[in-house]
């Protein structure tokens, strides 16, 4: 079995314990679209990928296949001894899904697509593409 996003999703929605209508749920689909998504026969949305951002699901790692790195903060320590977390900018945003978009072109072309319709709402464009 190749490594895709279905594959790293049923990982976090296993990971997180949930079946496939709960964790669809979490990002506003149905269970045809998780199992959809689940199966490589669809690509998720930036709301479904959102929504389950907020729960807990590390979007990095289903996208990309890295996992975001987590700060190493030692046992006991109060909140205030976590790094800040900085917001990604709208054009680190739509850089993260583009580059996203262009390592699974070859099998999902509408990621492509959703990073120039970020793209476009975020009002940036991206130097590699014409």
């Amino acid at each position: 079995m190749t490594d895709s996003i279905g594959t790293r999703l049923r990982s976090e929605r296993r990971r997180l314990g949930l079946g496939q209508e709960a964790f669809g749920a979490l990002g506003g689909v149905g269970r045809a679209s998780q199992v959809g998504y689940e199966a490589d026969r669809r690509a998720p949305g930036a709301d479904y990928l959102a929504g389950i951002a907020a729960h807990g699901v590390d979007v990095l790692y289903v996208v990309t296949g890295r996992r975001t790195p987590v700060a190493t903060v030692a046992p006991g320590a109060p909140a205030a001894a976590r790094p800040p977390v900085e917001p990604m900018s709208p054009d680190e945003l739509w850089r993260f899904f583009a580059a996203a978009a262009d390592e699974h072109a070859r099998s999902w072309g509408r990621l492509s697509d959703l990073a120039d319709e970020i793209g476009q709402y975020l009002g940036v464009t991206y130097g590699g593409r014409p």
